[in-house]
């Protein structure tokens, strides 16, 4: 894949925890995840994760044990994104059922301050500031600011770290 030109692999790891992924019906787990990491890393390869957190089932700890997946792996870039129960998966039926209530007409799926489902025992604004926290810890360690810097060949690319971090500041 190097070879013809791709420079950086996606993952959709949805979590750090083992029970949530099993939950999720991943068909994975975290030490399979780590491999993939690290293999891709070996083949010189960029892994940017995705996470999807707040998901029924999700805990703290669980929550905490996907961010410390993300840093520990030294993942080139992680996306925390809020679980959306949309129409028409079985997560959704299965909250409507139970009597949940969504309504998609305030804001975008993507503004984190708009949270659908909330995990039980865990407040709005706590999730909420989980999701900003995770970014934050993610980004802004001075390792990881440190290697971005180095990493950058161009202009183009000078600018877009400085775009992403100025975003990730202002969250």
């Amino acid at each position: 894949m190097k070879q013809a030109g791709c420079w950086q692999v996606l993952y959709g790891f949805e979590s750090g925890d083992d029970r949530m992924l099993k939950l999720l019906k991943k068909g994975n787990t975290v030490a399979m995840n780590k491999r993939a990491v690290l293999l891709t890393k070996e083949a010189g390869l960029e892994v940017r994760g995705d996470f999807i957190v707040g998901t029924p089932g999700e805990t703290r700890e669980s929550l905490e044990k996907t961010l410390r997946f993300a840093i520990d792996m030294k993942l080139d870039y992680a996306h925390f994104n809020k679980f959306v129960p949309l129409p028409g998966t079985e997560l959704y039926e299965i909250l409507t059922r139970e009597g949940h209530v969504f309504d998609f007409s305030k804001s975008t799926i993507l503004d984190h301050k708009q949270i659908y489902y909330t995990i039980p025992g865990i407040k709005q604004k706590e999730f909420s500031g989980f999701l900003d926290r995770a970014t934050r810890r993610f980004y802004l360690r001075p390792g990881y600011i440190l290697k971005r810097l180095f990493s950058v060949r161009t202009l183009h690319q000078l600018k877009g770290q400085i775009d992403g971090f100025s975003a990730i500041i202002g969250l």
